[in-house]
């Protein structure tokens, strides 16, 4: 197992689409931030102070008269504080500045966490339908006949591989920003805990990110393809789940995309009701967890099964 494992690793390393999308996400962090960062407003040019009706706000939400039925605080937000200094900021008021921001890092690695989960699939399906679309199978199977350690052999190294990429493109972009932060930017709002906060934003984005590669070598390994494996699953996840998420009362606590984005933000999936109007949590992030887990596991079992049963060529 041991062999098989190292090398279905330097096959994968050997693969040239890991290595275009890393530097490709590389260039693309650098020239961002870097645009960004020159963009931003020095912290020497001082912002004026927030007029009037900026602390009229936020007084009014820190007595609770921006809250929903119960006076009670939205899921995601700590306390009464962390919401009203989330919904009332000083830019939304008067002439906006145009500053890179140390607070803001959580969310943007949040809403890019879409573009790294896309690259764990494409990694996902690059690495296990490789050695169909080349023909190279058979011979794999002929030096280790043991079709299911094969298998769980190559999910592990997506598992392995999608989790190194992602993460190392992450830790760049929250280096870079910091250091954009550092030069021409503020960190006076930022939380004390930031640091924490943003890599736990990165570790869960990564995760997840593996959960979904594994499901793209999966798909593969059933269609023999990693481009039917591509589109099987985006082809899912925004028409099927988009459609169910619409129009299907009650579907969102199964919806794996809803699920994904509970646990990278930690924010349970709630809905609306349609006769009260008040939030419901549907989905907890412990049950999204566990939701994705039987995701990866059932399409697992189901690769084992269509790979144990048919034939090769």
């Amino acid at each position: 197992m041991r062999r098989l494992f190292t090398s279905e690793l330097l096959r994968a390393r050997s693969r040239r689409l890991p290595w275009v999308l890393m530097i490709g996400a590389t260039i693309g962090i650098v020239l961002g931030i870097g645009i960004g960062t020159l963009r931003s407003t020095p912290p020497d040019a001082a912002a004026p102070p927030p007029p009037r009706q900026y602390r009229l706000d936020l007084e009014a939400c820190l007595s609770g008269e921006f809250l929903g039925p119960g006076d009670e605080v939205p899921p995601g937000f700590g306390s009464l504080e962390e919401f009203c200094n989330e919904t009332v900021r000083p830019e939304f008021y008067g002439e906006p500045v145009d500053r890179i921001e140390l607070r803001d890092l959580r969310s943007i690695l949040e809403s890019l966490g879409t573009i790294v989960v896309l690259v764990g699939v494409v990694i996902g399906a690059s690495l296990a339908g490789a050695d169909w679309s080349m023909g190279s199978m058979a011979t794999l199977l002929t030096w280790e006949p043991r079709r299911a350690l094969v298998l769980l052999v190559r999910v592990a190294v997506v598992v392995v591989a999608v989790l190194v990429m992602t993460m190392a493109a992450q830790v760049l972009f929250i280096a870079l920003w910091r250091a954009g932060v550092a030069w021409r930017g503020s960190a006076a709002s930022a939380s004390p805990d930031w640091l924490g906060q943003v890599v736990g934003v990165a570790v869960r984005t990564s995760v997840i990110a593996a959960a979904f590669g594994v499901i793209a070598a999966a798909l593969a390994t059933i269609g023999r393809s990693s481009v039917a494996a591509i589109g099987i699953l985006l082809g899912y996840l925004v028409a099927i789940e988009g459609f169910l998420s619409g129009l299907v009362e009650g579907s969102s606590r199964w919806l794996l995309v809803r699920a994904a984005a509970a646990v990278v933000s930690q924010r349970p999936v709630t809905v609306y009701r349609q006769d009260t109007y008040e939030p419901e949590v549907v989905l907890s992030v412990a049950g999204a967890g566990v939701l994705v887990a039987a995701y990866v596991a059932v399409l697992v079992l189901l690769a084992a099964a269509a790979f144990r049963a048919r034939d090769v060529n």
